[in-house]
């Protein structure tokens, strides 16, 4: 009876102990693969820094193979003007109707069209 016991208790032993070893190693791959993330994106971060340059010494003259990257670069840099001209445009009016509120014997259309900018990219269809 006593050999049964000893059996049992050898055989739990055996299995927590596999249990904590496995547990360990789960741990340790955890932490292996945040140290890969983490690295992953530090080579992410540079990259885009090396590309930014290459980019920056590039733009004029970019080699065959990227040039429709660096057109893609383009039509967004442009794309990004546009919005913040709109921008500033509903700014204009915003300030013209603060304005009109503040001058009541002014309507705001007048105080809106006395700022040249702000008609610019109104109604051409441009997005």
């Amino acid at each position: 009876m006593s050999d049964f016991f000893q059996d049992v208790f050898n055989k739990t032993k055996k299995f927590a102990n596999n249990a904590v070893d496995e547990t360990k190693d789960a741990a340790q791959k955890a932490k292996l693969n945040n140290k890969i993330s983490n690295e992953v994106q530090m080579i992410d971060r540079n990259m885009v820094e090396i590309g930014k340059y290459f980019y920056e010494r590039n733009k004029e003259n970019p080699p065959q193979e990227l040039l429709q990257y660096f057109n893609n670069v383009k039509v967004l840099q442009d794309s990004i003007a546009i919005s913040r001209s709109e921008i500033q445009n509903i700014d204009n009016a915003m300030a013209a109707r603060k304005q009109a509120d503040m001058n009541p014997n002014q309507s705001p259309n007048q105080n809106y069209n006395q700022n040249p900018n702000n008609n610019q990219n109104m109604g051409n269809g441009q997005f």
